[in-house]
């Protein structure tokens, strides 16, 4: 940990964590790593929920170093969101108090409002985890949600990581479910890197997704432990979320981790927070994505062979129509797209349409279709329109305009790019 590997793919990676520690005494390692770093002033950060979980013995165990402790706990017991308000909160904590390291107590939204707002402010954090729910604690990128719209943003990964076994298998079980499928949203995201790197040659790093396949893999494994909340199985679980953050942090964007099945995710967060639909914890939407994207991908093996894509037409009309959908977000989305037609333009001498090859490179994806969709099954996940308030509109509307969200080339771009988008779409959903 925190030392550089030379890779075949000719980068080196850093990962800038210092400790991984998930032992029953990880609090007590927590204080002797700060008193070893010589951290004095500390800003303990946790939500209403999560500060007499974890926060609270966090905060005891600190204390009785020398060290100045202020806490800030949000108040919202649901629906916190990283966004500016929660970010202006801790800066202005930060600066209150003059800290010099701060230390989130929680899971996703506390995680990546402490990861921007302590990047912004130049200092160190550190994760201490309350729940398997997501792959973001050891990340460098930092999912937010600014004007309604999310967007991922470079920033720093926690120096280090320090989890209680007990307390993640204490988790409610509908957090379990969410790690889960946000761990088995992994195939999809391999899927659309491979993608993009067969058709237009981006950059892909073999170390990187071994890593990431494989604890997609060792995940499924874990199945009926984790239905029965056992410890060692969730422990397993928690590790896969950790080994997709190193893969992200390798590689330094989220790309062997987030891909359409993601933003497909992020569409229906926008969709909530504009009052569209009631919010969905991340993991359970991008477990229920996966089953549909994987649909999108059986789709694209029937393709007899592939054409010169149609390039995406960005004219005033376009822009009148993303401000329609998105209002004040609209700006960041219309970026998102000009970036991904620039790439795209600047790769066309890459386009290599070898559909035999792509098929076969694609195959470790497409065999782990089935035995995902089962586990996701046997977890309670839904694969039908209408759960988690997506309707069978909703589920075309999103699956037509997730792509608008990020500048990375996905399933949904090439299917578009072929012009059978909207027939594949209307297609998976019984439509036709």
């Amino acid at each position: 940990m925190n030392h550089p590997i030379a890779c075949a793919c000719g980068r080196t990676h850093v990962v800038p964590i210092e400790a991984v520690v998930v032992a029953e005494d990880a609090l007590t390692q927590l204080q002797h790593f700060m008193e070893v770093r010589g951290f004095q002033r500390i800003l303990l950060v946790a939500d209403v929920n999560t500060f007499p979980v974890l926060g609270q013995a966090a905060l005891g165990v600190l204390a009785r170093g020398r060290h100045s402790v202020p806490v800030q706990v949000f108040p919202e017991s649901h629906d916190l969101r990283p966004d500016e308000e929660a970010v202006s909160t801790i800066r202005a904590a930060i600066h209150t108090a003059d800290v010099e390291v701060a230390v989130a107590v929680g899971s996703g939204v506390i995680n990546d409002v402490v990861r921007y707002a302590t990047d912004c402010a130049q200092i160190p954090y550190v994760a201490v985890p309350t729940a398997p729910s997501m792959d973001g604690y050891a990340s460098a990128v930092a999912a937010m949600q600014f004007q309604g719209v999310k967007v991922t943003f470079p920033a720093h990964a926690p120096i280090g990581i320090f989890a209680q076994p007990h307390v993640l298998a204490e988790a409610p079980a509908a957090m379990v479910r969410s790690g889960f499928g946000d761990l088995m949203g992994k195939v999809i995201a391999l899927a659309d890197w491979k993608l993009a790197h067969r058709l237009y040659g981006e950059y892909f790093c073999e170390f990187s997704y071994q890593l990431m396949y494989d604890a997609m893999q060792a995940g499924v494994r874990q199945v009926t432990g984790l239905q029965a909340q056992d410890p060692e199985a969730i422990g397993g679980l928690f590790r896969g979320l950790i080994v997709s953050g190193l893969a992200m942090a390798f590689v330094g964007n989220s790309r062997p981790a987030s891909g359409s099945e993601h933003h497909c995710s992020h569409y229906w967060d926008f969709l909530a927070y504009s009052g569209q639909r009631a919010h969905t914890a991340h993991g359970l939407q991008v477990g229920y994505a996966t089953q549909w994207v994987m649909d999108l991908y059986r789709v694209l093996t029937t393709l007899p062979t592939l054409r010169r894509p149609v390039m995406p037409v960005l004219d005033g009309s376009w822009e009148e129509s993303m401000a329609k959908e998105y209002g004040a977000g609209a700006p960041a989305v219309i970026a998102q797209q000009q970036e991904k037609r620039r790439w795209l333009t600047e790769r066309t001498a890459f386009w290599a349409p070898d559909m035999g090859g792509l098929i076969t490179a694609l195959q470790p994806e497409w065999q782990a279709f089935d035995e995902i969709e089962q586990a996701l099954d046997r977890l309670g996940m839904p694969h039908q329109p209408g759960a988690f308030g997506i309707p069978p509109d909703m589920l075309a509307q999103t699956l037509e305009h997730a792509h608008e969200l990020r500048s990375r080339y996905t399933i949904l771009d090439c299917l578009s790019g072929q012009g059978r988008r909207t027939e594949s779409i209307q297609q998976i959903l019984g439509v036709l």
